[in-house]
């Protein structure tokens, strides 16, 4: 989350969209929340709830934290093959360089 959005805060909602279960995530229903509250991103990160930017203004939903396993699902329902290979190689620290030729060369991630 970027340093300059100011402070993270919840807000009281009687209609917040609430799991299920009260326990897992469901991408579909951050989305929902997201576009409820009109905003403008979506920050999903591992051991927290889904948060949303609304006018600048990051706000805590009350969905449950993330597991690791959620975002894992969330990238498969949104990326292509290609392209969760590229997010791992960056989250294994590879330069965006040697992604970026790796790539465009003919022995790419077809």
């Amino acid at each position: 989350m970027s340093e300059n959005a100011g402070p993270l805060r919840t807000e009281a909602d009687p209609r917040p969209v609430a799991p299920a279960d009260g326990s897992e995530f469901s991408l579909r229903r951050a989305l929902e929340e997201m576009i409820r509250r009109r905003g403008s991103d979506l920050h999903l990160k591992v051991g927290r709830p889904p948060v949303v930017r609304v006018h600048g203004e990051l706000i805590q939903t009350p969905l449950p934290p993330l597991r690791t396993e959620d975002l894992r699902r969330a990238a498969e329902q949104l990326l292509t093959p290609r392209q969760r290979e590229i997010v791992v190689h960056v989250a294994l620290g590879r330069s965006n360089a040697e992604i970026g030729r790796r790539c465009s060369s003919k022995n790419s991630f077809a």
